[in-house]
């Protein structure tokens, strides 16, 4: 796999013109990029959002074809995300299990 090219290990350099679900320090997967260039003048309209449900979509088909390392990456991002933005903090353990291998 080349790589995640819509994920985003932080935010902080990130414009985003439209609503705001992640930002910051925080990591993300975004809806869309253009990492070899070409961005349309207009991109569609929630091109620069992150939204959590398709993160978690995006994760578990990651996972499921192989790349638990890549899918693991994303659910921790929006787990840190969540954890951050309401104090939620159980679940966050679990995801961090994964690197002395107890998944």
């Amino acid at each position: 796999m080349s790589g995640l090219f819509t994920f985003k290990e932080n935010l902080e350099d990130h414009a985003n013109p439209q609503r705001i679900y992640a930002l910051g320090d925080e990591g993300g997967l975004l809806l869309c990029s253009w990492p070899r260039g070409n961005r349309p003048l207009l991109p569609f309209v929630y091109s620069n959002e992150v939204w959590t449900g398709i993160e978690y979509q995006v994760a578990a088909h990651l996972i499921y074809e192989g790349y638990v390392d890549e899918g693991v990456r994303i659910v921790r991002a929006a787990v840190e995300a969540n954890v951050s933005l309401r104090g939620l903090e159980h679940g966050a353990t679990a995801v961090a299990t994964h690197d002395n291998g107890s998944v």
